[in-house]
């Protein structure tokens, strides 16, 4: 959890704050409602401009986020040890778009919380199932599913609030944009900036769309 790091004694601010982080390395388990506390806390905590965060299962280390940076997150019930960190396909991985913190909440050992508003990705193996979407993919969009690649995730308007002392690190996913490779001007492999076990993004998943058909669209941030 986060510490504070303002000087007590003043006033209020209204700006943004910055905050230090303690990760935990237990069993990460989250209660039944806790989506409903963690709206009920969001509510009235500050805006963050930075988090200083010692990732889970990594407390010796510190990396400051923000908003815009793509993070793993470790999924309630997942053992994590400093020692052998999990692949990069265990972990959940999202978008950070925003972070509170209440300087004058603390816990009983004089910690703040912080949580962190993210968009999920999603890989082609979470897009096949189709449980979770309000309706189908179009047949055309299912043969782009069909043709991703193994590292590549699709960033979607599904968003969700989570505890910051959940995330493991940071996430190095590559804004892809293979619309401008032009094979007669003989580009060669490496000006690209995918290597072979890079994760990478190039659509968007839209949920939210006048026919409630979920879309894919390349994405407009490569």
């Amino acid at each position: 959890m986060p510490k504070d790091t303002n000087k007590k004694g003043k006033g209020k601010s209204k700006s943004p704050l910055s905050y230090e982080v303690h990760g935990h390395q237990s069993t990460l388990t989250r209660p039944a409602d806790e989506e409903q506390q963690l709206k009920q806390q969001w509510r009235k905590l500050q805006e963050l401009k930075e988090v200083t965060l010692a990732p889970v299962g990594k407390p010796d280390e510190k990396v400051v986020f923000f908003e815009g940076q793509d993070v793993f997150i470790v999924a309630p019930g997942t053992p994590i040890s400093g020692d052998a960190p999990l692949p990069g396909d265990r972990y959940w991985k999202a978008k950070i778009i925003e972070m509170r913190g209440n300087p004058e909440e603390l816990d009983s050992d004089g910690w703040l919380q912080c949580i962190a508003r993210v968009a999920w990705y999603y890989s082609a193996k979470d897009l096949d199932d189709q449980q979770w979407l309000p309706k189908p993919l179009s047949k055309s969009d299912l043969a782009i599913v069909k043709c991703l690649g193994r590292y590549e995730l699709v960033l979607s308007d599904h968003d969700a609030l989570v505890p910051m002392s959940t995330i493991a690190g940071l996430a190095d996913v590559v804004k892809f944009d293979d619309t401008k490779y032009k094979p007669e001007l003989n580009v060669a492999p490496h000006k690209f900036n995918v290597h072979p076990q890079d994760w990478f993004h190039r659509f968007d998943l839209k949920t939210k769309t006048k026919s409630g058909i979920p879309q894919l669209l390349v994405s407009a941030s490569v």
